[in-house]
């Protein structure tokens, strides 16, 4: 004989299972044989105290395998003066459990909750232990056999305590999926629910925010037992799955998975405390922070810098950023110029705690002196290098430091029209509020200067798109050169669809769809180049365009040439600007965002100039003659 612990029950009021024994035991006998473990609350039993009515409820009605308790059974009060119980005729204690040892009445007045039946406790016969009727009323016996007793599993306080622990690296959508697991001190079981709705007693509030929508941009996966997320109430329900426990249920942000480009969002996980039932408490960490980043890249035409975010730097000024991406960093393309404050970042998902590196080409506009600046909360590093980053250094700032804002410059230096030079600027925030601004002193006209952001328009992915593309027309015959370049801030796992538009700003008119002007030797004036897709100007540029970039951030894979056969002719004219557009493209496959959409060149008419060089005037009887020179100016 003895307790059955499979069929105890827990109560939704405080969390604590309880078991109705029905065999033949003395109230001792109920006292010894309740001292058994249960597993599933990975404490050692005790015989059942009461400290409210909910609770003498839940053990009259629930007790005995989920029914009714079928006898009268003892409860762990008693007010015997022997025995070692500890207690004194009519002082009334609980034996055993959190409560082991509480007053509850004395000198014939309750001291805290109590169910009596109506002229109990009267002691007839020197009745010093507790029982419980059918009907849920209490009365005083003697300690031989009425039915049963009732024994109970808990602590005080809490009986699960909960945190938030291993949590992964960010989401990348059609990729991988966030993580983090919530970690129980033991075991929850499959059982461990209220008996009248049926639903988990772990019933967590969890917050979900940040700038990433749920339902549009991730959903919320849970993996462990039978537990559950109720989005419309906005509760985690951890249950072990049927006959079983589970210790650690995983919480995932799984990306949806769309067609369109978006930049870095962020999602927060936190739990909310417990009701006044105290089931659970929380300790450690009960938030966490993710990122998704998306599959489909960022595409450009060569405008602005790259812009590397470390969404997990720790704000640290005894560490640099690392030197190439990581798994916790995404590169984007910022074709805004460097002018960044706490409502630029948060819109990343960024507050506290990252790092920003920008890195490009700058193409100096007027000849002159020129000095950079760096306004910054908190540190900053900046280096600027002739032609690449490989050429001599120009000038640096170095402030990694936490501070407040403050402005920071290179010295000056002189610079010509049509030079290039490389950047780089790394910066991290602590806390608190975070800006990044990159200016500069150029000259402006005649002796003056102008202090302004170094505007996008001066700022570059490569050195060669820096410097330009400016095709000649050939003297005779065709040329092939490199006329654009489209960028990728990252590879893709098939190849997409760009819609590329095209058009002469300047020079004769356009008159094909995709810009073949001259073909051949025929006569037909017109613009004199086409663009190809190909180095071997074979493939005529398409609308869209199909191309998978590959590779990692910075590799020339992340990058394709588009070409321009270049046609000879014998007219003097305009040169000609051809500009090519990037446009979103609605077809089927992955999507783009556009972070700079236009980038125009100059097609220069070969400049063949015809001169009189002599002449001699005619005589009577004779013919005069002109000698007319043509030649290439410049």
């Amino acid at each position: 004989m003895g307790v059955t612990t499979s069929n105890a029950r827990p109560f939704w009021g405080n969390g604590h299972y309880y078991v109705f024994t029905k065999e033949g035991a003395t109230f001792f006998d109920g006292l010894s044989r309740s001292q058994v473990t249960l597993d599933r609350l990975a404490r050692t039993g005790y015989m059942a105290t009461v400290t409210s009515g909910e609770e003498n409820d839940f053990i009259a009605k629930y007790s005995y395998n989920g029914a009714t308790i079928p006898n009268n059974g003892f409860l762990g009060g008693t007010d015997d003066d022997h025995d070692n119980m500890g207690a004194s005729e009519g002082n009334w204690i609980w034996k055993g459990g959190p409560e082991n040892g509480l007053l509850f009445r004395s000198g014939g007045a309750n001291q805290g909750y109590a169910n009596w039946a109506g002229g109990e406790p009267n002691n007839k016969g020197n009745e010093d232990f507790l029982v419980i009727y059918t009907s849920g009323y209490w009365n005083d016996a003697d300690p031989d056999n009425v039915g049963g007793y009732v024994t109970e599993w808990g602590g005080a306080g809490s009986q699960f305590s909960v945190s938030l622990v291993s949590p992964s690296a960010n989401a990348y959508e059609g990729v991988s999926s966030a993580s983090v697991k919530i970690h129980l001190d033991h075991a929850v079981y499959g059982d461990y629910i209220n008996l009248t709705t049926g639903k988990a007693l772990i019933d967590i509030p969890l917050t979900l925010g940040g700038s990433a929508v749920y339902g549009t941009d991730y959903t919320l996966g849970v993996n462990g037992g039978s537990s559950t997320y109720d989005r419309a109430s906005g509760r985690l329900y951890l249950l072990g799955p049927a006959g079983g426990g589970v210790q650690d249920i995983t919480l995932s942000i799984v990306p949806v998975d769309d067609s369109s480009w978006k930049g870095p969002r962020d999602v927060t996980i936190s739990l909310g405390g417990d009701g006044p039932e105290n089931i659970y408490s929380l300790s450690g960490s009960v938030s966490q922070r993710f990122w998704i980043f998306d599959d489909e890249p960022s595409l450009s035409l060569g405008q602005g810098l790259t812009q590397t975010i470390f969404t997990s730097f720790d704000g640290s000024v005894n560490a640099s950023l690392p030197s190439a991406p990581v798994h916790q960093s995404t590169v984007l393309f910022d074709g805004n110029g460097v002018n960044e404050n706490d409502s630029s970042f948060a819109a990343y998902g960024l507050y506290d705690q990252f790092g920003v590196r920008w890195e490009g080409y700058v193409r100096i506009p007027e000849t002159g002196s020129y000095q950079f600046f760096v306004t910054s909360d908190d540190g900053i590093k900046l280096t600027l290098k002739a032609n690449n980053a490989n050429g001599s250094q120009l000038g640096s700032v170095s402030n990694w430091t936490i501070h407040a804002p403050t402005t920071d410059s290179t010295g000056a230096f002189s610079l010509t029209k049509g030079d290039v030079i490389w950047l780089q600027l790394d910066f991290f925030e602590s806390a608190g509020g975070a800006t990044t601004t990159l200016e500069w002193n150029r000259p402006n006209g005649s002796g003056g200067s102008l202090r302004e952001l170094v505007p996008a328009s001066a700022l570059f992915l490569s050195e060669e798109v820096a410097r330009g593309r400016n095709l000649q027309e050939p003297l005779s015959g065709e040329t092939v050169a490199t006329a654009f370049t489209l960028f990728a801030n990252q590879n893709t796992s098939s190849a997409l669809n760009v819609g590329l538009g095209f058009s002469t700003t300047s020079g004769t008119t356009v008159n094909s769809g995709n810009a073949q002007r001259r073909s051949g030797t025929t006569s037909v004036v017109g613009d004199d180049y086409a663009l190809y897709s190909d180095s071997g100007a074979t493939q005529l540029l398409p609308s869209p365009l199909s191309w998978q970039p590959s590779g990692s951030s910075g590799s020339s894979s992340l990058r394709k040439d588009l070409y321009a056969k270049v046609f000879s002719d014998i007219y003097a004219e305009a040169n000609e600007g051809v500009q090519l557009t990037l446009q979103p493209f609605g077809g089927s496959g992955k999507g783009y965002g556009v972070a700079s959409d236009a980038m125009a060149i100059t097609i220069a008419d070969q400049p063949l100039t015809l001169s009189i060089e002599a002449v001699e005037n005619p005589r009577e009887g004779e013919a005069g003659w002109v000698t007319i020179r043509s030649r290439i100016n410049g």
